[in-house]
């Protein structure tokens, strides 16, 4: 709630500061390059004199309150609540465009994609410059692999709101994915241009433009002023955080990840304890978190086994293999389990009923290393050795 409340306020200022004058220019500039593409043709391009506000007003206090509750309820990949609870904002907030479009895209996420086509109508019939509209419908056009539309829809979205950074860090991040790197580039130098250096959006942009450059020292700075500020972009610092740790920089990774208090994403925290040696923060991070949300029971088996818990990751293995009993992963994660946990005779069982299966070749070294700490180290290099066919043929 906090954060969200400091993202519209955010807003609220980055509008008041940035004026008229920025939004023309921004809109003038966006309105050329869309002139010669007119495929979606539900709602004209904004003109440049009256674009919608970043800002999100909600109606009532009751609309405003069953909104916030749909995207708690989003946020928690509760679907069926979150479509009920923004059906109640939508009843007495005189169909608000914005509220529209966060159902319509929900719609879509639940499979109800005619839905979501009519509510995103709908939107446009309340706000036809409606950034949240436009962002709906790119949304939901990259969703179903639509990929010329939703570029078209984010462009529009732009122009629709020139200083909002939604529209811009998401055709950036769409670009990207498409291998079209300098044109995301190029997105995200027009939209600094638009905006004063100092705000939050010209951070974001410039985050966005380090995590893609693989720039890890660059996207801490930004990052941790983003996350200090309490800006609402938790996917994108928690990337700068990925980014980080792939560098072996775990300190800095795990800074961004505890400024953004309750609301990092729980296995790359995870990820980043291990990473730092952080064992009994890692633990207590195992022991208060669902596995699920922590990437499942292989994940928290693994985890544990790092920490030295093994007792732990058997168990945990064990209940993985009672669900999928044939899995080779899950019982190579049993076997080291064991292992670790000192029954040599359950690891070696384990390991030996790999050998000849998918995972040959970790289940001969971890059976070897099984027979080695068994103290029958012999056996283990007659383990190791390739088969006699094997050799035979060399």
């Amino acid at each position: 709630m906090r954060l969200l409340a400091c993202a519209e306020a955010c807003d609220w200022v980055r509008f008041a500061i940035g004026g008229v004058a920025l939004a023309i220019a921004g809109c003038a500039g966006s309105a050329i390059e869309l002139a010669q593409n007119t495929s979606l043709q539900p709602a004209p391009v904004a003109p440049a004199t009256s674009p919608e506000p970043t800002p999100r007003r909600i109606g009532s206090p009751y609309a405003y309150e069953w909104f916030v509750r749909a995207e708690l309820y989003r946020a928690e990949s509760k679907l069926g609540p979150a479509l009920d609870a923004y059906r109640q904002a939508l009843s007495s907030s005189d169909e608000d465009p914005h509220v529209l479009a966060r159902y319509a895209t929900a719609l879509d996420e639940a499979g109800q994609t005619s839905r979501a086509h009519e509510a995103v109508t709908s939107a446009f019939a309340q706000a036809p410059y409606s950034e949240s509209a436009w962002l709906a419908r790119a949304t939901i056009a990259e969703r179903h692999g639509q990929l010329n539309e939703a570029l078209e829809a984010y462009e529009r979205a732009e122009t629709s709101a020139p200083t909002s950074p939604r529209p811009p860090l998401a055709l950036a991040a769409l670009l990207d994915r498409r291998g079209n790197s300098e044109r995301a580039r190029a997105v995200l130098a027009r939209y600094e241009a638009r905006v004063l250096p100092g705000t939050s959006g010209a951070q974001r942009s410039r985050l966005r433009a380090a995590v893609a450059q693989g720039d890890g020292q660059a996207a801490y700075v930004e990052a941790r002023a983003i996350a200090v500020l309490q800006v609402e972009d938790v996917p994108l610092v928690a990337r700068a955080a990925s980014l980080l740790l792939d560098h072996d920089r775990c300190g800095l990774a795990l800074d961004l990840l505890e400024l953004l208090g309750e609301r990092p994403d729980a296995p790359l925290k995870l990820r980043a304890l291990l990473a730092c040696g952080r064992l009994g923060a890692a633990e207590q991070l195992l022991r208060m978190t669902d596995p699920e949300a922590l990437g499942g029971l292989m994940a928290v088996g693994r985890a544990y086994l790092t920490i030295g818990r093994a007792t732990e990751a058997v168990e945990l293995a064990k209940a993985f293999l009672a669900i999928h009993p044939n899995d080779a992963q899950g019982t190579l994660l049993l076997a080291e389990a064991q292992l670790a946990s000192g029954a040599f005779a359950d690891a070696a069982e384990t390991f030996a009923s790999q050998v000849k299966g998918a995972r040959t070749t970790e289940a001969r070294a971890g059976l070897a290393k099984t027979l080695t700490a068994a103290g029958m180290p012999e056996l283990a290099r007659e383990v190791q050795a390739p088969p006699a066919a094997a050799r035979s043929d060399q």
